[in-house]
Parts: C-alpha cells; sequence; structure tokens
C-alpha cells in the first residue's frame, strides 16, 4: 500500500509543469479594503487610417488590478463592423483573432451603432480569464507594473469606417496606484 502510494506521488511530481515567469514583486500583499474603482478614458484625435485602433491599459503599481469594463464609442454610428482582433494580458497571454479559417468575427460595435464594450464581447470559451474583484465585479485580472497591462486590438471590417474612437475603461484598483489608458 504505502508502496504503491510512494510511486504515485513520484509520477505526480514528475508531471508537474515548469513555468518560466519573472518572480513575484517583493511587496507585501494589497488589503482588500485599499482597492478602490476608477474611470479612464482616451480618444483618438483623428479617424484611424488603417482602420486599425489599439488600446492600452497599465498601471504603475505591483498590486493587481481589474479591468471591469472597456467600453468604445464612435462620434458617427460606423459603417462597418468594429471587431476584437486580438487582446493581451500582461504581455504574456496574447489571442490573435484570426478573420481566417471560418473563425466567426468578434463583434465590438456592430455597424450602425456607436458604442460597445469589450469585456462584454468576449466569445464564450474566454469567460475562464474573468474572475471577481475584490468589490464583487466579473473582471479581467492583470498585473501592475512595467511591461503589464491590458493591450487590445481593434480593427474595422473595411476601410468605411466612420469618425473618431474613443475608449474608456472602469477599474478596480489598490487605491496608490495610477491606472492609464492609451490609444494609437
Amino acid at each position: 500500500m504505502w508502496a504503491t502510494t510512494i510511486v504515485f506521488l513520484l509520477i505526480s511530481l514528475t508531471n508537474l509543469a515548469i513555468v518560466v515567469a519573472p518572480p513575484p514583486p517583493s511587496n507585501p500583499p494589497i488589503p482588500i479594503p485599499q482597492y478602490g474603482v476608477t474611470t479612464v478614458y482616451a480618444s483618438e484625435g483623428n479617424q484611424p487610417s488603417s482602420g486599425a485602433v489599439n488600446i492600452k491599459i497599465t498601471s504603475n503599481g505591483y498590486g493587481a488590478f481589474f479591468v471591469v469594463k472597456l467600453l468604445v464609442f464612435m462620434d458617427m454610428p460606423g459603417q462597418s463592423d468594429l471587431i476584437l482582433e486580438s487582446i493581451n494580458l500582461d504581455g504574456v497571454y496574447a489571442i490573435s483573432f484570426s478573420q481566417n479559417y471560418a473563425t466567426p468575427k468578434i463583434v465590438v460595435i456592430a455597424s450602425g451603432a456607436t458604442f460597445g464594450d469589450v469585456i462584454g464581447a468576449l466569445p464564450s470559451y474566454l469567460t475562464p480569464m474573468l474572475v471577481r474583484d475584490p468589490l464583487g465585479n466579473e473582471a479581467l485580472v492583470l498585473n501592475g507594473g512595467a511591461g503589464n497591462g491590458l493591450t487590445v486590438g481593434l480593427q474595422f471590417s473595411s476601410q468605411t469606417i466612420g469618425g473618431q474612437v474613443s475608449a474608456e475603461a472602469i477599474v478596480t484598483a489598490p487605491s496608490n496606484n495610477t491606472i492609464t489608458i492609451a490609444m494609437s
């Protein structure tokens, strides 16, 4: 009996995966009461010439932060769908939604509409990426610090796109962190 248990334990230990990642920050964990909600806003100055829009949300602190909503707005109804092209979490976990090979497109703003939510548009097979933030909201969890954060790539399905694009993120973060959003 003991020999079987030991053999099973040794086999289980040899099947462990090795993860190559930087060590966690040496800062102590941030207590839940020190989290708050903030909203950050950015706007693309001009109509995107290539039909592509990239949105990046970062935090200057080392605590985890949570993107609850990422709302995308247009100043006039789009003449083509604005689709989710890619999503990158902390510069490590990247997904590219290729529109080839019969992959269904993920529409963030439908043609003729003026706003949509990236987090709400995520397909059902990505719902395991969503967690509960310290306030109980369903959100994407990200790490603060250099090189981390959320990067979203959006693409209009045709070059007749519409107008200016803006984004607003609702974020739960440690109260001493600064959250920034940028568009390109």
